[in-house]
């Protein structure tokens, strides 16, 4: 297994590194700064060049029977590599499956929320993680747990994860209600990246339940964090911002006023 794990490591690196500003060096734009992966800052469009290109144990095509052998392998490298780039061709592998395949491994694939610690990560595993959760709501009392998590990632994937892009959900799986159950033991959270995550999931609920979600953000418009205000009213219309500015505005006044 980790002969195979060094062969996909060795076929990144042979794609040239971007140079960037340190601010914009995966390492920091990506990692935060606290990521305990490596990055090798390399263009994604190359990672996807190296995915495509296969390795001695798996060759990418459209149409070929499912070999558990090379799912046992990715899971190998998912769970021993310190690479960042390595994971996301892990991550390609898994996206790859028809669903039905990602279905009867669903325990494993839910297992690998334990190597995330960025946002990169995250993200790729929500698009995963909200399918499971369309297709079976009993998965909501793990993302209870995962909202309750010491783990930030965790707390975040409890949110993430519940419509990811809403637009890609075959039907309205969660009411108005379970999804603010989530939201709100969160909306103080003090985690940046738990916070984008509040913004990502108000901005995805509103695309449903826009009433509902522009009165829910009214009403909190002083708690919601500034990592998270932009994202929340991405999608609202100028006038609904406008008042929602004005509603944020007065509020915070009147917190400094009363001190």
């Amino acid at each position: 297994m980790k002969t195979y794990q060094v062969e996909v490591e060795r076929s990144l690196k042979q794609a040239k590194p971007v140079d960037k500003p340190s601010i914009w060096k995966a390492e920091n734009y990506v990692g935060g700064g606290r990521s305990a992966l490596t990055f090798l800052d390399i263009k994604i469009p190359d990672v996807r060049r190296a995915y495509m290109k296969g390795f001695s144990f798996f060759k990418p095509a459209k149409k070929k029977p499912f070999n558990k052998n090379e799912l046992e392998i990715f899971d190998y490298i998912w769970k021993n590599s310190q690479n960042h780039e390595t994971l996301i061709v892990c991550l390609y592998y898994l996206k790859s499956l028809p669903f039905s395949i990602r279905k009867e491994n669903r325990e494993l694939i839910l297992s690998w929320l334990a190597r995330v610690d960025n946002w990169a990560l995250s993200d790729e595993m929500s698009g995963l993680f909200s399918e499971f959760l369309e297709d079976d709501l009993k998965l909501l009392s793990r993302y209870k747990k995962w909202n309750k998590s010491k783990n930030s990632w965790e707390r975040r994937q409890s949110l993430v994860g519940l419509l990811f892009y809403s637009r890609f959900r075959k039907r309205k799986h969660l009411t108005w209600a379970q999804i603010k159950s989530f939201l709100d033991p969160l909306l103080a959270d003090e985690d940046y990246y738990v916070q984008k995550g509040v913004g990502w999931t108000i901005r995805e609920a509103y695309h449903w339940y826009p009433a509902a979600v522009f009165a829910y953000v009214e009403k909190n418009a002083r708690i919601i964090d500034p990592a998270a205000w932009y994202a929340c009213t991405e999608k609202m219309s100028t006038k609904e911002k406008n008042k929602l500015k004005q509603v944020r505005r007065e509020r915070i006044r009147s917190r400094k006023n009363s001190k």
